[in-house]
């Protein structure tokens, strides 16, 4: 199967040179948008140039951008971690988070002691 060409994107965010699998965000900078390209080949990047070879999408005004996703968003919940999440960012560890009161454990023991009211009501906040 040919490989798979997002073309004629408005913006395309690329890594800094060399690549990163996890880029810290006090290298975020490093990150650039430019228009152009990006060629993928089964589950691989393979480059940023499309040939004749590649079947094409055309992403005319479009942003090409990784899946920045956090795959530990969920309702119900009983209190916002954005300060762990600070904490990651600045490159401390689960551990370490852990251990200063935060954590799934802090999250579990905020669940149970919140009534359904609150939960609702939080979960009712998250989503505007």
């Amino acid at each position: 199967m040919a490989a798979l060409a997002l073309v004629d994107a408005a913006e395309l965010m690329r890594l800094p040179e060399g690549g990163a699998q996890r880029l810290p965000q006090s290298r975020a900078q490093e990150l650039t948008l430019e228009p152009g390209a990006l060629v993928i080949d089964g589950d691989r990047i393979v480059g940023f140039e499309a040939d004749e070879t590649c079947r094409r999408v055309p992403c005319d005004g479009c942003s090409v951008v990784p899946g920045f996703v956090d795959c530990h968003t969920h309702l119900p919940f009983a209190g916002w971690r954005a300060d762990e999440y600070a904490l990651r960012i600045a490159g401390a560890g689960y551990a370490e988070i852990a251990g200063r009161g935060g954590g799934i454990r802090a999250s579990a023991a905020a669940l149970a002691a919140a009534d359904d009211a609150q939960v609702a009501r939080a979960g009712a906040a998250a989503c505007g």
